[in-house]
């Protein structure tokens, strides 16, 4: 019979034991991002709180992964699983649960949260070798194995945040499941007959003739007034690269009166351990009028992660405004 075991750590996993049941290259589900986020002071380790039970903390993200084992105690399957003491950095907003709760004497927090802190992207739930069939046993155990382990430490219940279709088709059944349904946009590299475009030219053909030369048009207006794009990937990206990205993500938070949840320390492990799934680009000006010199500065900054099929953009922000 399989059980389940938690770990407050990733460490405790270890990247040997992750690597040999991982079969994505989701670059939000490598060990190397996970245990940036402890490392770098993003979310909780054990590390700062032996006892995180009674220790206060300052992230509300405690990490509680999910160990799926046989009876040989041989790890199957790894879920991303955390214990929350807020709902921020989910990017699903159960505030109003929360509030229900609290109404009718009851406590919303702690509550499980299987998913990746600080990401709202559609991704796999679990890490695990075997067939489709195989994974979709391990799902449905482990969220099992997470209504019990709820009923037994009394949170309120787990929530399975951003599973992609396998995952929402293997817990759906799960009993005491609800599925609550949100609105994402994805653009696909493709035309309505599945036919990849070639280049930009050819997404452009599918456009009107009038929203053709629009786009052309306001894309050579930004061109003409000094503005250049470049694109860095991987090693490419240097330090300074990464601290100047993450002044413009602060200031982002900052318009809103709020603070990023990830260091600094946080980008500079990733641009170590996994550049090869980071894409930088930097938005630069030069004024002529202002000088002579074909000097640029840069304005903007997105950060982009990337896998075999999809980008992902999730930080961007600006340092002066046109």
């Amino acid at each position: 019979m399989n059980t389940i075991r938690f770990v407050r750590s990733i460490h405790h996993i270890g990247q040997q034991q992750w690597n040999s049941l991982s079969t994505t290259d989701n670059p939000f589900l490598r060990f190397e991002f996970l245990a940036a986020l402890e490392d770098c002071n993003c979310i909780d380790s054990e590390k700062q709180t032996p006892l995180l039970k009674t220790t206060p903390i300052d992230s509300g993200w405690i990490p509680s992964y999910a160990l799926l084992e046989n009876e040989e105690q041989i790890v199957l399957a790894i879920a991303p699983v955390f214990e929350k003491l807020h709902s921020y950095g989910e990017y699903v907003f159960d505030w109003a649960w929360a509030d229900a709760y609290q109404r009718h004497g009851l406590q919303y927090y702690p509550k499980l949260v299987w998913a990746i802190p600080f990401t709202p992207s559609t991704g796999p739930r679990i890490i695990s070798q075997g067939d489709q069939a195989q994974k979709l046993k391990y799902h449905q155990q482990i969220a099992e194995g997470l209504t019990a382990y709820c009923q037994q430490d009394h949170y309120s219940g787990w929530h399975c945040l951003f599973p992609n279709s396998q995952a929402q088709k293997a817990i759906g059944p799960v009993k005491g499941s609800m599925s609550r349904t949100s609105c994402q946009f994805h653009w696909f590299n493709s035309d309505a007959s599945n036919n990849n475009f070639a280049d930009f030219e050819h997404y452009l053909e599918k456009f009107t003739s009038r929203k053709r030369k629009n786009i052309k048009k306001e894309r050579s207006r930004l061109l003409e007034s000094g503005f250049s794009f470049h694109r860095k990937s991987g090693t490419e990206i240097s330090h300074s690269d990464i601290e100047n990205f993450y002044h413009c993500y602060q200031l982002t938070y900052a318009k809103r009166n709020s603070r990023g949840y990830l260091t600094l320390a946080f980008f500079k492990q990733l641009l170590k351990t996994m550049p090869e799934q980071l894409l930088l680009v930097q938005a630069r000006y030069h004024n002529k009028n202002e000088s002579s010199d074909n000097e640029s500065r840069i304005v903007a900054n997105a950060l982009y992660f990337k896998d075999s099929d999809n980008l992902y953009g999730r930080y961007w922000g600006c340092l002066e405004e046109f």
